[in-house]
């Protein structure tokens, strides 16, 4: 993945998508990456608040930690999740 920073926590998980997924984690999330390589907006909700991702844009950063993501998505985008195992 182009442009992603190096954060705190593990790699625990690492996908690709062309739409909507949630997923639930048996560790608490604390960091993750998502990298849009669609052409259309990504959104990713974090339960408190919830992120736009523009196509050729990358989200890198520390979450409030938790054991759920949801991103909605109808293209192509990839991510990576980091947590305390």
């Amino acid at each position: 993945m182009n442009n992603v920073k190096e954060k705190d926590g593990v790699m625990y998980d690492s996908f690709n998508g062309n739409s909507s997924v949630t997923k639930k984690y048996p560790i608490e999330v604390t960091s993750l990456a998502i990298v849009n390589d669609g052409a259309a907006d990504i959104e990713l909700d974090l339960g408190y608040c919830k992120v736009i991702v523009k196509p050729d844009e990358v989200f890198d950063d520390n979450i409030v930690p938790q054991q759920s993501i949801t991103i909605i998505a109808t293209d192509k985008f990839r991510c990576i999740v980091r947590g305390e195992c």
